[in-house]
C-alpha cells in the first residue's frame, strides 16, 4: 500500500497525530471567537488569549512528554499562533468579516466530523484511518478554502430558507 521505506521513521506515526491535534486547534479557534463576540478591548483580548494558549498546551505538552517529541507543541502553535495573534493586536471585525470566519469555523468543524466518519468506516489499521481523515479533511478544507466556503453559505441559506417558509406557514 504505502511504501514506508520512501518516509523516515516514525513520519506516519507523526502524520498520524496531526489529526488529534487538529482537533485542538478546531476546538481551541472556536473560543478565540469569544472576546469578537463579546466585543472585549485589545487589554482584556491580551490577557484571554494567551490564558487559551496555556489551557491547550497543558495536555499537548503531556502528549509531547509521552512521545518524547516537541513535535505535537509545534504543530498546535504553529497553526494557533496567526490567529492568536489576530484575535490579539487585529481590530474587532464588522459582522462581514466575523461571519465570514464563523463560516469558515463551522465548515470545519463539519469536515473534521465527517473526515473522522469516512475514516473509521474505510480504513481498517488505525495509521491507514488516520492518513485517511487527514487526507479527506485537508483536501477538503483547502478546496472550501479556495471556493470561499461556498458550500457553507449555500447550507446557511437553504436553512434561513426553511425557517423562514416555516415561520410563514405558523
Amino acid at each position: 500500500m504505502v511504501d514506508r521505506s520512501l518516509l523516515p521513521a516514525g513520519a506516519v506515526t507523526r502524520f498520524a497525530w496531526a489529526i488529534p491535534i487538529e482537533f485542538a486547534v478546531v476546538h481551541a479557534s472556536g473560543f478565540l471567537a469569544m472576546p469578537w463576540v463579546a466585543r472585549w478591548d485589545a487589554r482584556r483580548r491580551a490577557i484571554y488569549v494567551p490564558a487559551l494558549a496555556g489551557l491547550y498546551t497543558l495536555p499537548l505538552a503531556i502528549i509531547a512528554f509521552a512521545v518524547h517529541g516537541w513535535w505535537p507543541l509545534t504543530i498546535f502553535w504553529g497553526l494557533m499562533l496567526n490567529r492568536m495573534l489576530v484575535v490579539v493586536f487585529g481590530d474587532l471585525p464588522d459582522d462581514n468579516a466575523f461571519t465570514a470566519w464563523a463560516m469558515a469555523w463551522a465548515g470545519t468543524t463539519t469536515l473534521y466530523v465527517l473526515s473522522i466518519i469516512a475514516g473509521v468506516f474505510v480504513a481498517r489499521t488505525d495509521v491507514a484511518r488516520a492518513l485517511i481523515i487527514g487526507f479527506v479533511y485537508f483536501t477538503m478544507v483547502g478546496l472550501s478554502e479556495l471556493t470561499g466556503w461556498a458550500w457553507v453559505h449555500r447550507w446557511m441559506t437553504r436553512a434561513r430558507e426553511r425557517e423562514a417558509k416555516q415561520a410563514r406557514s405558523r
